[in-house]
């Protein structure tokens, strides 16, 4: 339209087009299109944009335009001095550019001009009719207005006798998705097109969103489509809405900070009580915000015109303002009106209280609302708080709620919901009070039973209480099939797969996660708010799975974006940092693990796992000040008890031995370390644990816990013999208890076929450590070189950093740095020597050789005082009195041995 306009000037048929829509639909960048084809084609271009200065002195910014740009003929200096409101100044206007456009078509492009003053207005309502005959064509762009004045109606006054008009709508979803790969260069998934609709099609303000969210990292790019990591607004887009509204009047402001709070229209009085101001003060501020496009007026309500923008002004409001908004909210709406008790409840929740006050708030809500049905609203309201991480309060909502107000059924059905968040986050909760409570209660049904049940077996395994957590578990799997409740059936397979993980059990694991996610999968995907899908990802990371593990975790994300379970967000970024992790992609990791906390603030429980991945990550990235600051938050957040609190404990005593705090590091793992032998899961889930454990008792002087590990992972590869990965880490964590250097080459070789670059970059360290301090640095370089490239290429530039170290001593000459040595002959394990401990045989052993105690404490990793303690211990047990006697002991009987013949076998 545009530029058949421009050819008719072009031709000597002038005419005016008004170009309407709100901020941000494209009026500018037409007018800037139309000045440069103008131009382009040789014509005059005379542009400008209309400012509140046109009230102080009309004309200002029509007078600016046409001495500007490609005009330097169109003489109207002169006219700058004039007083426009006498007669014949609009005269003299028309005359001058009549003139020009007698020699030269002109376009005049205006942009702005519903903020020109009234006189001006009127004037361009003279000047478009008087020079209908001239070669000029006017391009006027105005936003629509909220109400009729001077202004408006001139420009109205032209449409109907002389101008054409252009609205620019909301782009289309087509248009969208077209912006979004112009910037991903990926279509944009469900979870993502849902955030751009709260922009309804304003392509400004998308625009805006889509830079802010790729400049910040929040989407990725994954098999040709571009996902949201996070529903966070990007900083940049809450800048930028924070700027574009500064220039409003303070208290305007306050009003609009305040609407923020109301996901939903609100009236004048609503907004009125959230303030405590009379209705009259609201109606001239809403007023303004109207004006400035920020509210819209919906007849009997107002609302934001856009989504995206509330959101962003709620983001941007201080914690504790917003909490006090909430707070008021929920007291005004529950004192009366038209609002939901899920609404009033959802208020309750964001209102920063906690505990038993938090509690007994929402169980008033509960007991106070008449409309619908009374346990949809219970429902509601602890789905509210388990997406806000306050699982505590959720479990009291569910056992306090009064029958007549949660049937068993439903009851039954929010229990197994917290108890399956409850594991996922590794929390150590009393759901079995809250299991028996219920199942006291009359008028269950079968499926309830079966339900309860399972919620049973899952505290059991909160609790530690393993045999009877599989028994319970198995009872529910009977009860959930006799009822064909698929639910429960998954959720009690679900506490089986978590008991068979923990036993190191792989396989089996998987397999009863399978039977978990395919019972949920005979059920609405859309309505089942289970997902044993989480963990069975988990379960295939375990087992070096990986791709299958991406593509459930991927499937899983893509329900969820369009499912009403908010709490599986961060569970699911939360496993795919797991998965980044092991894959040796740090950063993406670090993304991933950001992205499960920021879906759900403030800071709480169900962060606990999340918060202490990134501590384990930040020390791995060499950001110890982030990995502690993590480590610190996981550690306020996490209960007494529970696998959460365990795996804090196992991520900070990591950092303690990065930073060579070896003894607070083994003091930090004294519970990992009495439970492994029983429950092997960290070995099960990062192989490269056991010899980090090996490495921390040994360094801190305790070998019999080095032996511990051994004997834990000796387990675990016999449960799961065809799995490389755990085999190397057997290997590699054996070779560490042994000292020997042969079994440190055989660990390397079995990682080769692993898909963990960190953990076979472990290995290689360790035998080219081992090699180092046999003198065979030919073959230590090698290992170095390439431990070097795989922490390099995963962004683990601590350790990268400390190889990098070692190949330069190498290249210098200089000495090395104590690393393993091979173990010593061992002896044969018939010989007579009076039952000394493994500990023992190695210390006399080397003891016989020559070492002095203090080689033997550097070969063996112990303090000489270990040394001469063992060193005693055997005395008595073998029963001489010095060194020579238990050096001719030891010889003697190696040397009536046979199998000292062929040391190689020992």
């Amino acid at each position: 339209m545009i530029r058949e306009t421009i050819e008719a000037v072009e031709h000597g048929k002038g005419g005016c087009l008004i170009i309407e829509g709100d901020a941000g639909m494209g009026k500018s960048r037409l007018l800037d299109v139309a000045a440069y084809e103008g131009t382009s084609r040789g014509l005059a271009v005379a542009q400008g944009r209309a400012a509140g200065v046109d009230r102080a002195v009309p004309f200002t910014s029509l007078l600016a335009a046409l001495r500007g740009g490609t005009v330097p003929a169109l003489h109207t200096a002169d006219l700058l001095d004039a007083d426009p409101r006498r007669l014949g100044f609009v005269d003299q206007i028309r005359a001058r550019i009549a003139q020009y456009t007698s020699h030269r078509p002109l376009i005049i492009a205006l942009d702005d001009v519903h903020r020109v003053d009234e006189l001006t207005a009127l004037g361009i309502r003279l000047l478009v009719p008087g020079l209908a005959d001239a070669a000029v064509l006017w391009l006027l762009a105005r936003r629509p207005a909220p109400a009729t004045g001077t202004v408006q109606e001139a420009l109205d006054d032209l449409l109907v006798a002389d101008a054409r008009r252009l609205r620019l709508g909301p782009i289309s979803d087509d248009a969208v998705v077209e912006m979004c790969v112009r910037v991903f260069g990926a279509p944009p998934d469900r979870h993502l097109f849902a955030l751009t609709v709260g922009s309804d099609g304003n392509p400004a303000l998308l625009h805006r969103l889509l830079l802010g969210l790729r400049e910040a990292g929040l989407v990725q790019v994954h098999e040709g489509v571009a996902s949201l990591l996070t529903r966070v607004l990007p900083p940049s887009f809450l800048n930028a809405v924070d700027r574009e509204f500064s220039s409003l009047p303070p208290e305007v402001r306050r009003f609009v900070d305040a609407a923020s709070i109301f996901g939903r229209p609100f009236t004048v009085h609503e907004l009125a009580g959230l303030v405590s101001r009379p209705a009259t003060d609201v109606v001239r501020d809403i007023g303004a915000a109207v004006d400035a496009g920020l509210l819209v007026d919906l007849g009997a309500a107002f609302s934001f015109r856009h989504e995206l923008v509330r959101t962003a002004i709620r983001e941007l409001l201080p914690g504790p303002v917003r909490v006090v908004l909430h707070r008021e909210a929920a007291a005004l709406l529950g004192a009366g009106g038209a609002a939901t008790g899920t609404e009033i409840a959802a208020h309750v929740v964001d209102g920063g209280w906690s505990g038993e006050e938090l509690v007994e708030r929402l169980l008033g809500v509960v007991g106070e609302d008449e409309g619908g049905q009374p346990h949809e609203l219970v429902g509601d309201t602890v789905r509210h708080l388990l997406a806000a991480g306050r699982l505590f309060e959720a479990r009291a909502v569910i056992d306090r709620t009064p029958p007549l107000r949660l049937d068993p059924e439903h009851r039954s059905g929010l229990l197994m919901e917290l108890a399956e968040v409850v594991t996922y986050a590794g929390l150590d909760i009393d759901l079995g009070t809250s299991a028996r409570l219920a199942l006291d209660k009359p008028g269950l049904t079968a499926a309830a039973t079966a339900r309860l049940r399972a919620v049973q077996a899952h505290a059991l395994l909160h609790g530690h209480g393993y045999l009877a957590a599989r028994e319970t578990a198995q009872v529910a799997v009977e009860l959930a099939q006799r009822a064909d409740d698929c639910e429960a059936w998954a959720i009690a397979t679900l506490g089986l797969s978590v008991l068979a993980s923990a036993d190191g059990e792989l396989e089996e694991a998987v397999r009863y996660a399978r039977e978990a996610t395919a019972a949920v999968e005979k059920l609405d995907q859309h309505q089942c708010r289970h997902r044993p899908q989480l963990w069975l990802a988990r379960t295939l990371i375990a087992i070096d799975r990986l791709e299958e593990a991406e593509a459930v975790l991927d499937a899983a994300q893509r329900l969820d974006r369009t499912s009403s379970t908010p709490w599986t967000r961060p569970v699911a970024h939360y496993h795919k940092a797991l998965l980044r992790m092991v894959g040796g992609r740090l950063d993406d990791a670090m993304r991933e693990a950001e992205a499960a906390i920021s879906t759900t603030r403030p800071l709480n429980s169900s962060h606990v796992r999340p918060l202490a991945l990134l501590g384990y990550l930040a020390m791995l990235r060499d950001e110890m000040p982030a990995a502690r600051q993590y480590l610190h938050q996981a550690d306020q957040l996490a209960p007494a008890s529970g696998c959460g609190a365990l795996e804090v404990a196992w991520r900070t005593a990591l950092l303690h031995h990065a930073a060579g705090n070896h003894q607070q590091a083994l003091a930090t793992l004294v519970p990992m370390y009495q439970a492994l032998p029983q429950r092997p899961l960290v070995l099960a889930e990062e192989p490269q644990a056991a010899a980090t454990l090996v490495r921390i008792a040994h360094e801190a002087d305790e070998p019999e816990k080095a032996e511990v590990v051994a004997e834990a992972v000796g387990r675990l590869l016999s449960r799961n013999e065809p799995h490389r990965t755990i085999a190397a880490g057997a290997a590699h964590a054996a070779a560490l208890v042994r000292g020997d250097r042969r079994m440190l080459r055989a660990a390397v070789e079995k990682y080769r076929g692993s898909a963990r670059p960190l953990a076979r970059a472990a290995a290689m360290e360790d035998a080219a450590n081992a090699e180092t301090a046999a003198g065979n640095a030919g073959a230590a370089l090698p290992l170095l070189r390439e431990a070097y490239e795989h922490y390099r290429k995963a962004g683990a530039k601590r350790a990268a950093a400390r190889v990098r170290a070692a190949l330069d001593r190498h290249a210098s000459g200089s000495p090395p740095v104590p690393a393993p040595a091979p173990a010593p002959r061992q002896a044969p394990d018939n010989l007579d020597w009076g039952g000394l401990t493994e500990s023992e045989v190695r210390v006399v052993t080397l003891v016989a050789e020559g070492l002095t105690n203090r080689e033997v404490a550097s070969r063996l990793y112990l303090s000489p005082h270990t040394v001469d303690s063992h060193l005693r211990s055997s005395f008595a047990k073998l029963g001489v009195s010095s060194r020579v006697q238990l050096t001719r002991k030891v010889l003697k009987d190696l040397a009536q041995h046979p199998e000292s013949q062929h040391p190689e076998k020992t």
